[in-house]
């Protein structure tokens, strides 16, 4: 009888240590969904979050890709606050550009038409929305989520 209850005592000390050891790790590293904000015309998206940038799209009201951007191995591209700003009609260093084929120049964003953005990210949720541009300026637009 003692020697099983010293058995019990153990494991549950095990069970115990492993746990609060577990605790530490998600603790210490916890993910941050990725959050934009976009400045200027032609739009700058500014990116935080502690995801790995895989891919960027950003899209006409049609479902149309008019602008497409990603990198060949989404496990060694940069965090996206690495890279921290994206403008559009540039590809980063080292990612490649889908949509228009070539590296040709997407055609400019026609004030007044609403565009969506999507940040596809590894190790963290991305993001997206929608925008158009009036008067000069962005302004997101409310899809209702």
């Amino acid at each position: 009888m003692f020697r099983a209850t010293i058995s019990r005592m153990t494991a549950g000390v095990v069970l115990l240590m492993l746990l609060g050891m577990s605790g530490c790790y998600f603790e210490t590293y916890s993910e941050r969904k990725t959050q934009v904000r976009i400045e200027g015309v032609p739009p700058s998206f500014f990116m935080t979050g502690s995801g790995n940038l895989g891919q960027f799209t950003v899209f006409a009201l049609d479902g149309s890709i008019v602008w497409e951007i990603h990198y060949e191995n989404w496990r060694t591209s940069p965090p996206v606050e690495k890279l921290r700003v994206i403008q559009f009609g540039v590809a980063p260093e080292g990612c490649k550009q889908i949509v228009p084929a070539s590296g040709a120049r997407p055609a400019d964003l026609v004030p007044g038409e609403p565009y969506r953005f999507q940040v596809v990210t590894t190790d963290a949720p991305g993001a997206g929305g929608m925008f158009e541009i009036v008067d000069g300026k962005i302004v997101f637009v409310d899809i209702g989520n």
